[in-house]
């Protein structure tokens, strides 16, 4: 929008749209004006807000230690700092690797489940004697 440049809205409130949303407005300063008639009176309010362009992801840029040392004590891993690389090194060369992986899939074939067969038959059947009755055949 250009400075000094004015636009109007409407906005008709519905169970599916509670709220007003305007978005894409470049960075700056907005002055605003309201106006509704309710219960036959008239209402007006006005103000202002600011839109800054904030880049979230450069406001901390140094590693937060204290949370990846919570986030690793709660997954079971490992914390280390920058001056214990042999320990890492150590604790990868060390690391076992299981033998053998066990694995236990329960499959259920859709033959055996009967509460589907009888549905499927339900449907066809009402199907079939809705078109007898309305003499589709």
């Amino acid at each position: 929008m250009k400075k000094g440049s004015s636009r109007n809205y409407t906005f008709t409130t519905s169970q599916e749209n509670a709220k007003f949303e305007i978005s894409g407005l470049p960075q700056g300063i907005y002055r605003f004006k309201a106006g509704a008639t309710v219960s036959g009176k008239q209402e007006s309010a006005s103000g202002e807000f600011v839109i800054k362009d904030l880049q979230i992801e450069t406001m901390n840029t140094r590693a937060d230690f204290d949370a990846l040392r919570q986030l690793s004590a709660a997954t079971g891993a490992k914390f280390y700092q920058i001056n214990q690389f042999e320990n890492v090194q150590q604790a990868i060369l060390n690391h076992k690797i299981p033998d053998r992986i066990d694995a236990t899939e329960d499959l259920k074939e859709l033959i055996n489940l009967r509460w589907l067969f009888f549905l499927i038959l339900g449907l066809l059947s009402l199907e079939w004697v809705l078109r007898k009755y309305n003499g589709s055949y």
